[in-house]
């Protein structure tokens, strides 16, 4: 019987976002990789599809224009997987793979691409990680409302050993860290977009789970991830999709005013100052609160840059070593000091692979006119450079999601439909 390799693309994808969101917990995954906040099984698996298109596949009826990049940052981090293993004795060696694998999610473009060929399955891809993102986030939201009433969790992976990690509690109050990150926040921004610039092209039903996920979404990056800066950044971006879709100047001066009041609020608000101040002023960690501590971060991985410029500190995993990669009293973060904190994991390295991605974005913004969706996703990796950048476990999934979109939509532009 001939393969059908299209069909076969389309189920690995599937496999992938079902893992990537295990399973929505209602299969369990093994041990570890039940937990939210590790996606190694979700890597191998992009790991196995991307050599399944490179190797055994080669489509060609599709052109992977950024295949170099991801094929680079592959064997980038196969390099660094064995001088960390060298560096790092007490590291185990399959804990260190494990790690590693993570930050293979980028090969997820291989089959993203070859999907997204057909501008009918963009609608179809959006309204896809709506509906998870939309189950994903609702669940964290009632977890989070559970704790905060019975001081305890229902659900079972929330119950584990792991809740240590990734979850902060204070005043009787839970934080679930990274749960709403990576595909939540390109998922709100697709969502908002597929509304407001194809409002008649899509049925009524769908602009209900897009709002619905939107709305959940932003709701569940306020309460249960309290990122602030996340928060506004996920605001800012929405407000500017409305005002470059705005149908006359009356219009986009009136998203400016909201815009004006709704930040204006948010800052002076009595009943939330407070939190935004916690927010500019913590480092990603609940030992350290303090503005000073990312500043020094910056500088520590800046330091950890220069004694090994090529692969930075590595792939790190054991607690044995947690004072290299977090500093001396192990408060400094990766994930929240953006392209700094690539500097110091990944070295120079992995700072110019992260600019030449960012840089990569920019002839795709424009074809005869401005093309929303991609200046937007452009802007939303310009202004996490420097707070939550995209080269960490939890983000990583945006890059490859980003440029497969964008390459989509500027090769199927055939004029805007308002």
């Amino acid at each position: 019987m001939k393969i059908k390799y299209s069909q076969l693309s389309n189920f690995t994808l599937m496999l992938f976002f079902a893992i990537y969101y295990k399973l929505l917990y209602i299969v369990p995954l093994p041990g570890k990789y039940e937990q939210f906040t590790n996606q190694s099984l979700a890597g191998y698996v992009a790991i196995a599809i991307a050599l399944f298109y490179l190797v055994l596949w080669k489509p060609r009826n599709v052109k992977f224009n950024y295949a170099n990049l991801m094929i680079f940052w592959f064997a980038f981090i196969t390099l660094e997987i064995m001088v960390s293993i060298v560096k790092y004795p007490s590291q185990g060696v399959l804990q260190t793979i494990d790690y590693a694998a993570q930050f293979c999610l980028v090969l997820i473009y291989f089959p993203l691409r070859y999907y997204l060929k057909d501008k009918r399955r963009i609608k179809t891809f959006i309204t896809g990680i709506a509906a998870l993102t939309l189950i994903s986030s609702m669940k964290m939201l009632e977890q989070a409302v559970v704790f905060n009433s019975t001081q305890g969790f229902s659900f079972k992976p929330l119950q584990n050993g792991w809740i240590y990690y990734g979850v902060h509690i204070l005043n009787g109050t839970v934080r679930i860290y990274h749960v709403v990150d990576g595909l939540t926040r390109i998922s709100i921004l697709l969502s908002v977009w597929l509304v407001v610039e194809r409002y008649k092209e899509i049925s009524a039903k769908l602009k209900v789970l897009l709002i619905a996920n939107a709305g959940v979404s932003l709701l569940a990056i306020l309460i249960v991830s309290q990122s602030r800066v996340y928060f506004l950044t996920m605001v800012f971006l929405i407000l500017l999709i409305l005002f470059i879709n705005a149908s006359s100047n009356k219009a986009r001066k009136w998203i400016l005013i909201i815009a004006a009041l709704f930040f204006g609020v948010f800052y002076y608000g009595s009943t939330i100052t407070s939190t935004i101040t916690n927010l500019l002023n913590t480092v990603g960690n609940s030992r350290d609160s303090s503005f000073t501590a990312r500043i020094r971060a910056y500088t520590y991985f800046g330091g950890c840059a220069l004694k090994n410029p090529i692969f930075g500190n590595g792939l790190i995993c054991s607690s044995s070593y947690y004072s290299i990669a977090r500093g001396p009293n192990q408060i400094f973060m990766y994930d929240d000091t953006g392209i700094i904190g690539v500097l110091g994991q990944f070295g120079f390295t992995g700072v110019i692979w992260y600019l030449i991605f960012v840089i990569k974005q920019i002839p795709l913004i424009r074809k005869n006119k401005i093309l929303t969706i991609n200046f937007i996703l452009l802007i939303n990796c310009i202004l996490c450079m420097f707070t939550q950048g995209f080269v960490d476990v939890q983000r990583i999934i945006i890059i490859p999601i980003t440029l497969s979109v964008s390459e989509s939509i500027y090769n199927n532009y055939e004029g805007e439909k308002k």
